[in-house]
């Protein structure tokens, strides 16, 4: 054995439980006397005491407690009741769930403005709660999904719709050149509904004339199907990613980290927390948040095990002999914790914390010069900085070491990721297989490559047809016969170019042809826009606009009508949701008009 080892082991045995010393659930013991004797002088003062024990051992948020208390006090009324919501307020002060009690009771009683402000402390006390907040991040995925859906089917939809008589009029071009003039027509339809001659079924017939559509866009439009391209391929997959990460809840390591960030008190995660470890045993850094989260509810024998396995594993680590020490310190063993802390200065002899707390413990043994030179040797260690920073205040025990998110990514290494998952802590497994064949990303993905193929074919030997800027009419060069303008179809370049050798009467008539045809293209896209918001931009060729509407409305929508009820609803049922359901649907209908403003106002 280790030199360093053996006034380790000496220390130990030194160090003994503390008789009679008071634990949270005794002190909730009481609390739930007083409550069922109906007694609210007892409840205050029970739970006056449940406070006091709570502050020795660094609790700043007894959460499961407040919450059995608030649910009391609104299933009964009277003194009694109302005390209990009281120290429920005062056991967690940043409950949300109070916050909202105190926004309904107020809003109830006429005082709106009050009711206003507790609510809006409720959503903030509910957003900065690392569990909820958790939760609500991974309930904005299949939210924020769903709209990209919807603005991907805007964009797909209403691109291939928009250019649907070119590809026809392309098709039965081929088709013409290939076959008889009578066969051209049935060419040009097998062409276009390929997916469907074939059995591949709707999804493959949307992804074909979306690829199909792509030769008839500009250089920026090409980009942004690109970019929708990938977006479609990505849905799937994503949705797959948050299924793996939302059926594995958050694991008690990850919860008493948190637990210990907010000195907050919950004996349910501790349990979960012990059970696993002779799964995660073999972590330094398992068993520092263990002893950590042992320590903060009062089981000091548990946590000195803890430790002292801690400081056993990992002989350069001198948190868990500085742990060590302020447990013997806070049991009334200075001498003890004189021991532990030399050790961790061995270990890392520039520890400013060691150096404080060992000036505490030549306090509570009156040699006060070395106490002195123990501090000041802290101060100059911190750089001036105050050693207290981010610990209890105004708490009389000692400082602890404080164990953050790096110590959890610690102990996945530690262990393993086979050990970490075997003991239900990682994300669900995901099968690529399984996520490749699926029908979307499938059938657009093959049907893309095409698309990129084609488009580079039809490029260097094939035309591209494009419909007339005054009528309408598809034309290309195969079926074109004037020259002089590329914008223009035969005809138009007579009845507007050449008007000396058109006579009046065919002018008119065709200014009535192309009044028509506006009109009933303004019909159809006002209507699109009135029906899915976005769609009439896309019909216009504006593409990044549409789809940036179709998104933010569908965004809103869904997270009044689903993202509400069935997330947050279910998360706090304290909560209530209508007022934000309210803003998001007036900000979806604000959207929305503005989308059929810009389609009606466009000629």
């Amino acid at each position: 054995m280790k030199r360093w080892l053996i006034p380790l082991v000496l220390g130990l045995l030194l160090v003994a439980p503390a008789a009679g010393s008071a634990t949270l659930s005794e002190g909730w013991a009481h609390v739930q006397e007083a409550l069922e004797n109906g007694d609210a002088g007892a409840l205050n003062d029970t739970g006056r005491e449940l406070l006091t024990v709570a502050g020795d051992l660094g609790v700043k948020r007894l959460t499961p407690y407040a919450r059995a208390l608030l649910s009391w006090g609104e299933t009964n009324s009277g003194p009694v009741a109302e005390t209990a919501v009281r120290l429920a307020e005062r056991f967690d002060p940043r409950s949300p769930e109070v916050a909202f009690h105190h926004a309904r009771v107020r809003w109830s009683h006429g005082s709106y403005l009050r009711g206003i402000r507790d609510y809006a402390r409720g959503w903030f006390l509910l957003l900065g709660d690392w569990s909820a907040r958790r939760e609500i991040l991974l309930s904005l995925a299949p939210w924020w999904l769903l709209a990209l859906a919807g603005a991907l089917a805007v964009g797909v939809v209403w691109q291939t719709a928009r250019f649907l008589p070119e590809l026809f009029h392309d098709g039965w071009e081929l088709g013409r050149l290939l076959f008889s003039r009578s066969n051209a027509v049935v060419f040009a339809a097998v062409l276009v509904l390929l997916p469907i001659f074939a059995g591949l079924g709707p999804v493959w017939l949307l992804g074909w004339l979306f690829a199909l559509s792509w030769s008839y866009l500009d250089v920026g439009g090409r980009i942004t199907a690109a970019v929708v391209w990938l977006l479609v391929l990505a849905l799937i997959p994503l949705n797959a990613v948050w299924i793996g990460r939302a059926l594995r809840p958050a694991g008690a390591p990850a919860q008493a980290v948190a637990m210990l960030l907010e000195d907050r008190a919950d004996p349910s995660v501790l349990q979960e927390l012990a059970d696993l470890g002779e799964v995660l045993g073999s972590s330094e850094s398992y068993r520092l948040v263990a002893g950590a989260l042992f320590r903060l509810h009062g089981d000091d024998l548990s946590a000195r095990v803890e430790f002292q396995k801690a400081a056993l594993s990992d002989e350069n680590d001198p948190r868990p002999l500085i742990f060590l020490g302020n447990v013997a310190l806070d049991d009334g063993n200075p001498s003890g914790a004189i021991q532990f802390y030399r050790q961790a200065l061995q270990r890392d002899p520039r520890n400013a914390m060691a150096y404080y707390n060992l000036s505490r413990a030549y306090d509570r043994t009156y040699r006060f010069e070395e106490a002195d030179q123990m501090r000041r040797k802290a101060e100059v260690l911190s750089d001036g900085r105050p050693i207290t920073s981010g610990q209890h205040e105004g708490s009389t025990r000692v400082l602890d070491p404080v164990l953050g998110w790096s110590d959890l990514k610690r102990m996945r290494a530690e262990v393993g990721p086979q050990t970490w998952k075997s003991a239900g802590l990682g994300p669900a497994a995901l099968d690529p297989a399984e996520l490749a064949v699926q029908p979307i990303p499938m059938a657009f993905f093959f049907t893309g490559l095409f698309g990129i193929v084609l488009a580079l074919a039809r490029r260097r030997w094939m035309w591209t047809s494009t419909a007339c800027a005054r009528c309408g009419k598809v034309f290309c060069p195969q079926c074109k016969t004037a020259t002089e303008s590329d914008a223009y179809c035969s005809q138009c370049i007579s009845v507007f170019l050449k008007r000396d050798a058109v006579a009046i009467e065919q002018q008119a008539i065709k200014v009535e042809q192309i009044r028509r045809r506006e009109a009933w293209e303004n019909l159809g896209r006002r209507v699109a826009a009135l029906v899915m918001p976005g769609s009439g931009e896309v019909l216009l060729g504006r593409w990044k606009s549409g789809m940036l509407s179709a998104f933010f409305t569908a965004l809103f929508v869904l997270g009044a009508a689903l993202w509400l009820p069935a997330f947050v609803a279910a998360l706090e049922p304290e909560i209530s949701t209508i007022p934000v359901q309210i803003v998001f649907f007036g900000v979806a209908a604000l959207l929305w008009l503005r989308s059929v403003m810009v389609s009606w106002k466009r000629r």
